[in-house]
This record gives structure tokens, C-alpha cells and sequence, in this order.
């Protein structure tokens, strides 16, 4: 899925990192954690979520979260 992703959900002024973890939650399911860095001036975390979710699908998605948010 994150080799899915990286190669599928590409915007300018995004950078996805090569890093990902694989975390269980419960029952079962499982949570995706991807880093990527983002040009501010180019994009926001918004038109990322959307262009997984309509690449993707909302059937192997259910949440999109952001975990850290750093400025420089």
C-alpha cells in the first residue's frame, strides 16, 4: 500500500520520505504511517488527504491523519 501510494499520489511541492511502519490497531486492522514533506507555499496537507482518497479509494481507506506538523 505505501509503495501504492508514493507512486500514485504525486503533487507538486509534495516529497514522499522512503520510511514507512506498519502499526497494528485492533480486531485486526492496521494503520499505514507515511512521511512526506510538504513546500507550504505549494500545497497543503488538505489537497494531499483528497488525492489519496480519490486515487485510493474509500474502500482500503478509512482515515487520514496527520500525526506531527513541523514548521520551519
Amino acid at each position: 500500500m505505501a509503495e501504492r501510494v508514493r507512486a500514485e499520489c504525486t503533487i507538486e511541492g509534495n516529497t514522499w520520505m522512503d520510511t514507512h511502519e506498519v502499526l497494528p490497531i485492533a480486531f485486526g486492522m492496521k494503520k499505514l504511517r507515511m512521511t512526506c514533506v510538504l513546500i507550504d507555499d505549494m500545497t497543503c496537507t488538505d489537497d494531499i488527504f483528497e488525492k489519496i482518497q480519490e486515487t485510493i479509494g474509500d474502500e482500503e481507506i478509512q482515515n487520514i491523519d496527520t500525526v506531527s506538523l513541523d514548521k520551519a
